[in-house]
């Protein structure tokens, strides 16, 4: 039994599914928005990383370490 949508029997019962989905739909979209907003911190900081090894190979090379 995929989808485990109550049938429209009883009033009650069909209005709690929704807002059972409701608050379902919101958690997800919280979980996501804060993966989401982890992965752009870390691309930040690698690309943030990246820029200062290719800065200190720079000055290494020039002979300013």
């Amino acid at each position: 039994m995929k989808g485990t949508r109550l049938l429209p029997d009883f009033e009650g019962q069909v209005h709690e599914s929704q807002a059972q989905a409701a608050e379902r739909q919101s958690r997800i979209r919280k979980v996501s928005s804060r993966i989401g907003n982890a992965n752009v911190r870390q691309d930040a900081m690698i690309k943030a990383g990246r820029l200062r090894m290719k800065t200190l190979a720079r000055e290494f090379r020039h002979g300013r370490a």
